[in-house]
């Protein structure tokens, strides 16, 4: 009877790791779309200033 609890406990080890796995892939994902962001602004409002000199 110790088999089928065994079993379940590996494969409750694997979904967890899977599962942080996925969350950070999403984390990644996420920091990178947001830092594209980031740079787009900051690249927009730099040429602005730069017209604003010129």
């Amino acid at each position: 009877m110790s088999y089928p609890v065994s079993f379940l406990s590996i494969n409750m080890r694997e979904l967890a790791r899977a599962r942080m796995l996925f969350v950070s892939i999403m984390i990644t994902i996420a920091s990178i779309f947001f830092l594209q962001k980031i740079i787009q602004k900051s690249l927009d409002s730099a040429y602005k200033s730069w017209d604003t000199l010129l």
